[in-house]
C-alpha cells in the first residue's frame, strides 16, 4: 500500500477515535484535552486534527 494512503487512513482513524473520546469527556476533561492537543501542535509546528466538542 502506498505510504501516503496509509498515512491518510491512519490519520482518519485517529480523528474518529478522538471524536469518540471527545463525546465521552466532561467539559473539564475536554478543555484539558484541547489544551494539551494545542501544546503538542505548537511544540511540533504542525496541525494534527481539528478538535471540536459535539453537543
Amino acid at each position: 500500500m502506498n505510504k501516503n494512503v496509509r498515512a491518510v487512513r491512519e490519520l482518519s482513524n485517529l480523528a474518529i477515535l478522538f471524536d469518540e473520546m471527545a463525546c465521552r469527556m466532561s467539559s473539564t476533561e475536554f478543555t484539558h484535552f484541547v489544551q494539551e492537543h494545542d501544546r503538542l501542535e505548537q511544540l511540533n509546528g504542525i496541525q494534527l486534527i481539528e478538535v471540536k466538542k459535539h453537543e
